[in-house]
C-alpha cells in the first residue's frame, strides 16, 4: 500500500516553528524514518516551514569526500545506523530516545543527526568533532545541536556536554 504523507507534512509543517525543542520528536512521529531522510535530502518547498527550521544538506561532493557516499545510497546506509543505534538503546534501558542526552563525537556535516532530530530533542544532541571545518559546515547549514570542538582522542568532554 502506498501512503501519501503530504496532509501529515502539511499538518507539521504548519506546527513545527512553534514547537518546543522536546517536543520535535512527538511532531516528527507519525514519519517513518526512511520518509524523514528523504524529506531532508532536500525539503519541498512547498513545505516552507520545515525548509527554514531544519538543515540544509552539505553537497554531494562533501557528503562523498567524507562517506565515499552521497544522496540516497548515504541515506540509506545512514537509517540502518540509526536504526541499530534507537533499536540498541531502547532494549538496553527499556526506553526511547525522547529524554536521552546523545553524544555524536566525530559528528561530520551532522548527517546523523539530522535523522536523530526525529528520536530526540535537538537540545539533547551534543555534536563534537577534532576538526574545526565540520563545526563550521553544520552551523553553516543549520544544524540544530550543541556543537563543539575537542581534542582528536578527548581526555574530558566539553562542559557543554
Amino acid at each position: 500500500m502506498i501512503f501519501d504523507y503530504d496532509a501529515i507534512l502539511r499538518a507539521i509543517d504548519a506546527r513545527v516553528s512553534a514547537t518546543p525543542p522536546d517536543e520535535i520528536p512527538q511532531l516528527l512521529s507519525p514519519l517513518p524514518l526512511a520518509i524523514w531522510g528523504e524529506l531532508l535530502l532536500e525539503v519541498p518547498a512547498r513545505y516552507p516551514n520545515l525548509k527554514a527550521f531544519f538543515p540544509s544538506m552539505a553537497s554531494e561532493e562533501i557528503q562523498t569526500h567524507w562517506t565515499g557516499n552521497h544522496g540516497t545510497a548515504l541515506l540509506g546506509q545512514t537509517i540502518a545506523f540509526v536504526e541499530s543505534l534507537v533499536n540498541g538503546y531502547q532494549t538496553m534501558t527499556r526506553r526511547g530516545l525522547e529524554k536521552a542526552r546523545v553524544l555524536d563525537f566525530g559528528c561530520g556535516w551532522g548527517r546523523i543527526i539530522r535523522l536523530l532530530y526525529k528520536y530526540v530533542g535537538y537540545e539533547n544532541i551534543f555534536a563534537l568533532d577534532p576538526w574545526d571545518e565540520p563545526i563550521t559546515l553544520c552551523k553553516q547549514h543549520g544544524v540544530k545541536a550543541h556543537l563543539a570542538l575537542s581534542e582528536d582522542v578527548p581526555v574530558v568532554l566539553p562542559r557543554s556536554v
